[in-house]
This record gives C-alpha cells, sequence and structure tokens, in this order.
C-alpha cells in the first residue's frame, strides 16, 4: 500500500504517483481507506488535510471492477 507516495509501487503497478505538485493542483483528494490518508499524511502532513476524502471503501478491488465502479459512482458522485 503506498496511496501513491512510493514511486517503485507505482512504476510495478502503472499509476500515477501523487506529488506535492498533484495535491497542490487538485481542488480535492479521494483516497479509499483511512490508511492512505495516513500515508499521505506521512509524507505531507497536514498541508493538504482539507482536500482530502476518505471514502471508506476496502481497498479490495481489482482495477475497473465494475463493483468499485459503482461504488466510487454512489460516494463521489460524478
Amino acid at each position: 500500500m503506498s496511496a501513491g507516495t512510493n514511486l517503485k509501487i507505482c512504476r510495478k503497478e502503472g499509476t500515477t504517483e501523487l506529488t506535492k505538485d498533484l495535491l497542490k493542483w487538485a481542488d480535492q483528494v479521494f483516497v479509499m481507506e483511512q490508511r492512505h490518508l495516513a500515508q499521505i499524511q506521512k509524507h505531507t502532513g497536514s498541508t493538504y488535510y482539507s482536500k482530502i476524502n476518505v471514502l471508506h471503501i476496502p481497498d479490495v478491488f481489482k482495477y475497473y471492477d465494475a463493483d468499485l465502479i459503482e461504488l466510487l459512482e454512489e460516494k463521489v458522485g460524478f
């Protein structure tokens, strides 16, 4: 688990590293679990806390899982 904060894991999984520049740029940041928020705060402190929304969705789904997409749509409302 890296919440995008571990470059090695991001490269292995083909995901985008969460950088301070991305956090500055974003209006909102959504994370699945509380532990993802904690991982981000470990690297950035409380600087971006107000932008981060914990969705309380267990991070157990495969990429593009239909059930995950449905949960995300319900929680985020896009």
